[in-house]
């Protein structure tokens, strides 16, 4: 509890900061609008009012992985009644005159300010609290793919303990037994739990709601994974029809309009980035031709969506004729499904450079523009990766392999080829373009610091 307090302190200060720094702001760049007066200081408590009226300070305590990119539809509503409250309130709060500019910049300046103030207060409480201690109860496969989604992640939560259920028998009796509050307060307390994450197959709904009841009662936070959480994913919409609740699934592949928004998005982004990295394209490409001899491009054959092989282009970083060593450094490969040698001797020193920095993949922007990749989207597989990737898992190529994703977001090459598989396959689900678009945003920091948001 002392925890998330801490946290919705920090996250209160920084909207109070944002919203002082964006008044500031404003009376700065128009000299005729009023600054930090005492009049306009008054809608600042307002504003935490605001926040928590718009639930933006307690999604920490419900939500296993929120990030500061999650909150900024609700930090736009809260930006607007911000900017509304002072418009309304500026006869009795405000000295001076104010008008539509004054107050457009406003909002977009507080949302500007709040998102990064938000940032570094999640930063600062990583560096200053304790990670989130959680218990995983139930399927040992989710328990075990869970493990290394926050493992891999930056959200600051860990799991350190799990019980896993092999049978509808053992996972019904050890619901019973965790029921009691004494024994479940006994297991919280050895281990020093603040989470509880369920993952149940085989349950009763009875001695479900007695377990959430009872860990609510000792203040621990609970996260439930939903049995049908893989099949269907976040977009689903809970709603409930005469105290039954059902869930509403949208359509599996993009619609239309959506697929011709993603196509637009893709290829204006990749025209004005080939443009724009022109000059750069040059000078690698020249990097590559005098560091080792061999062509300047790597293509290879990669499944593209609904199956269609394509060739993908990159700048070399390996020595030419490198896959003809792979036979040969098999033993050495240290990821399953996927063929990933840390120190791989066939990197040159200039391919090293271009991996580091993610330079190599640029000529992918080509890909995107003629329509093969998108900017966003299911990782690419060689033809033998994709031959493992059997049943409904499949779906995953209903839509164009990107450049980034979840899976470049999430860790790249350390997560395992099945675990990838789930994340492709959940993206097709769940997508939306506010969703390409934070996974854009998050690839940045990814890229120049290789850590998310």
């Amino acid at each position: 509890m002392q925890r998330e307090a801490r946290v919705r302190k920090l996250l209160g200060g920084a909207d109070l900061t944002a919203g002082a720094l964006a008044l500031l702001t404003v009376g700065l760049v128009y000299p005729s609008a009023p600054a930090l007066t005492p009049g306009n200081l008054l809608m600042l408590p307002v504003l935490l009012l605001l926040s928590r009226a718009l639930g933006l300070y307690h999604k920490d305590e419900i939500r296993l992985g929120q990030k500061s990119l999650d909150e900024v539809p609700g930090l736009f509503q809260l930006a607007t009644l911000f900017a509304l409250g002072v418009w309304f309130m500026r006869h009795l709060l405000v000295g001076g005159e104010t008008t539509g500019a004054h107050m457009t910049a406003l909002l977009f300046g507080f949302l500007a300010i709040a998102f990064c103030m938000r940032l570094m207060a999640r930063r600062v409480a990583q560096r200053l609290l304790a990670p989130e201690r959680c218990l995983v109860i139930g399927d040992a496969d989710a328990a075990g793919r869970l493990e290394r989604a926050l493992r891999l992640s930056t959200h600051g939560s860990l799991v350190v303990a799990s019980i896993p259920c092999q049978s509808a028998a053992a996972e019904l009796d050890l619901f019973t037994e965790l029921s009691a509050p004494a024994n479940l307060s006994e297991v919280v307390r050895s281990e020093q739990v603040d989470r509880l994450i369920l993952a149940p197959r085989h349950h009763s709904t009875g001695h479900m709601l007695t377990l959430l009841n009872a860990a609510k009662a000792i203040g621990l936070r609970v996260t439930l994974v939903p049995f049908l959480g893989e099949v269907v994913g976040a977009a689903a919409e809970v709603e409930s029809i005469g105290g039954v609740t059902v869930l509403g699934l949208p359509r599996f592949d993009l619609s239309r309009s959506a697929r011709m928004i993603k196509r637009g998005l893709d290829s204006s982004i990749a025209a004005l980035g080939l443009l724009a990295a022109a000059p750069l394209l040059l000078v690698l490409a020249v990097l590559v031709k005098l560091d080792s001899p061999g062509p300047v491009l790597f293509r290879q054959i990669r499944m593209g969506r609904d199956g269609e092989p394509f060739q993908i282009l990159k700048f070399r970083s390996m020595v030419d004729g490198a896959d003809a060593q792979k036979a040969d450094l098999r033993s050495s490969n240290e990821q399953v499904g996927l063929f990933k040698i840390a120190a791989d001797p066939r990197i040159t020193r200039v391919g090293s450079f271009l991996r580091k920095t993610a330079l190599d993949e640029l000529p992918q922007l080509w890909n995107v523009l003629v329509g093969d990749m998108s900017l966003v989207g299911p990782r690419p597989l060689v033809e033998e990766e994709d031959a493992t990737v059997v049943g409904w898992f499949r779906h995953r190529l209903h839509l164009q392999p990107g450049m980034t994703g979840q899976w470049q977001v999430l860790g790249g090459s350390r997560i395992p080829l099945e675990d990838m598989i789930r994340i492709d396959y959940l993206y097709v689900v769940n997508w939306s373009l506010w969703g390409d678009i934070k996974l854009l945003l998050q690839t940045i920091p990814y890229v120049l610091g290789r850590q998310g948001m």
